[in-house]
């Protein structure tokens, strides 16, 4: 039978107490005596008039890319879907991730049945265009996001 070589354990010896005590107060004055400065205060974000709004029917795989007005008339998708905007948002300059983030109201009216009923909302809040899956339309048959804002 062969074995192999035993491996070489080498062990480093752990500095002194009192040099990393001195180590650390000396770390500590550096921190305490720099100047401490207010951060500047934070940008604005710019509301804009337009929401783009992106929606499919999933089962159909009809897509369409629209512009709903902030405050203005509801647009229709399918017939079906009713968008309304009640705001449009573009980050600010001092933010680390460029999105655009609407406020939208979905409701759902279906057309072309006898008896016409009143629309029922489906969905009311914000969506982020950089991140379309943390609050988005979620329903059987349509999905629907923010693309992003324009004046």
């Amino acid at each position: 039978a062969i074995t192999p070589p035993a491996p070489v354990i080498v062990v480093a010896e752990a500095p002194a107490a009192e040099e990393d005590e001195a180590e650390a107060e000396e770390e500590a004055e550096a921190r305490v005596e720099a100047p401490t400065e207010p951060p500047p205060p934070p940008g604005r974000r710019q509301r804009r008039r337009v929401a783009i709004v992106e929606a499919v029917d999933k089962i159909t795989a009809e897509r369409m890319r629209f512009e709903v007005e902030v405050g203005g008339r509801p647009v229709r998708f399918q017939k079906t879907l009713i968008f309304t905007a009640r705001a449009c948002e573009v980050s600010a300059p001092d933010e680390l991730v460029e999105d655009s983030i609407a406020y939208l109201e979905v409701s759902i009216q279906p057309r072309g049945v006898l008896q016409p009923a009143d629309p029922r909302q489906i969905f009311r809040g914000w969506m982020f265009a950089s991140a379309p899956a943390v609050n988005g339309l979620q329903h059987p048959i349509y999905d629907a996001w923010v693309v992003g804002c324009k004046a």
